[in-house]
């Protein structure tokens, strides 16, 4: 990765911020789902639960502003080659 562009360096830094935010609600979510385990729910029961579907619609969405970021930064950097070509 050029880090000589300072629009790419910051798409970088945005991208590793939502990449850790999206890591933090991945580990949220798996240790609930190990703690209704616990408590012996089923797979139905944990999937129904209020907290856990909560964390799986914001990971979810984190996912998408990730490949959001991800296309920006793809674009950019295609821009560049062709502009250094």
């Amino acid at each position: 990765m050029t880090d000589e562009d300072p629009i790419l360096t910051e798409i970088a830094a945005e991208l590793a911020l939502k990449r850790e935010q999206w890591r933090g609600v991945r580990v949220q979510r798996l240790q609930l789902k190990k703690e209704l385990e616990g408590l012996g729910l089923d797979k139905t029961g944990i999937r129904k639960h209020a907290e856990y579907k909560r964390l799986e619609k914001e990971q979810s969405h984190l996912s998408a502003v990730l490949k959001h970021i991800e296309k920006r930064m793809n674009r950019r950097r295609a821009r560049l080659n062709e502009q250094n070509a």
